[in-house]
């Protein structure tokens, strides 16, 4: 279990306002004052060199290449969570571009996997 979950609380850390860029944002349908903000930028480097699991891509991996689900423009809810976190293990050890992509995906991961142990609904946008 995530022991510190005010780290979701409006967390916008990985975002800035005057970056005329798009925002992934992430968050809980049932209390909307935790949420992440991400850079798109950031989700990039994540899954900037798709792995796939199987035959096939799955989770946000399928997401971002298709922009689909996630990362379309609509508020979307992440139906299946063990997806999502099972694609976000594929690059658990990756290089990633950016120095802070590191804290990005770790919080990604904790996100998904505190709103699983909670039973919470994640919302997903790409503002």
């Amino acid at each position: 279990m995530i022991k510190n979950i005010e780290c979701f609380r409006k967390n916008e850390k990985f975002h800035e306002e005057d970056i005329a860029d798009y925002v992934f944002t992430l968050s809980l349908k049932e209390n909307s004052e935790f949420y992440i903000h991400i850079w798109y930028g950031y989700m990039c480097d994540i899954y900037r060199d798709p792995k796939v699991c199987g035959d096939y891509w799955g989770g946000f991996t399928r997401d971002l290449q298709e922009y689909v689900r996630t990362f379309s423009e609509d508020l979307v809810e992440i139906e299946n969570l063990d997806e999502y976190i099972n694609d976000l293990l594929l690059y658990e050890d990756v290089k990633f571009k950016y120095e802070e992509t590191r804290e990005v995906y770790d919080l990604i991961y904790d996100f998904l996997c505190y709103a699983k142990e909670t039973k919470q609904t994640v919302l997903a946008e790409l503002d």
